[in-house]
């Protein structure tokens, strides 16, 4: 027992609460989304990388280094020949997409734009 009288190896309800924030704090940010219209997101359809290995866009927990790089460059060969890049990078953008090649645009590439200053005008 701890100070609190909770066993050890417990969780106590402030630590649930700060592994709960954490996990959203990682979540996308679905307040920009449209409306959830099948029309906003018919763009989908078109995309490149539609019917291909999600694997190829999305990292495995553990990878890094040249095999993370190889695989998103091998990602952004499809993004470049996607007929909706823009919508594309502009969803993941706006939503906040916290993982994989969206667009052409790693999540490290797009949370340096993300965390550029914006134009007030």
């Amino acid at each position: 027992m701890n100070k609190l009288g909770v066993p050890c190896g417990t969780e106590t309800s402030a630590e649930r609460m700060h592994d709960h924030r954490r996990k959203v704090d990682s979540m996308a940010n679905l307040t920009h989304l449209p409306m959830p219209l099948q029309e906003s997101y018919d763009w989908q359809y078109e995309g490149a990388c539609r019917g291909t290995d999600s694997a190829q866009f999305f990292s495995p927990d553990a990878e890094r280094g040249s095999r993370r790089r190889s695989r998103e460059d091998q990602a952004k060969l499809v993004c470049a020949t996607c007929p909706v890049l823009d919508r594309c990078r502009d969803h993941a953008l706006s939503a906040r997409e916290p993982y994989g090649v969206w667009g052409g645009m790693t999540e490290q590439e797009r949370a340096v734009v993300l965390s550029r200053p914006t134009l007030a005008g």
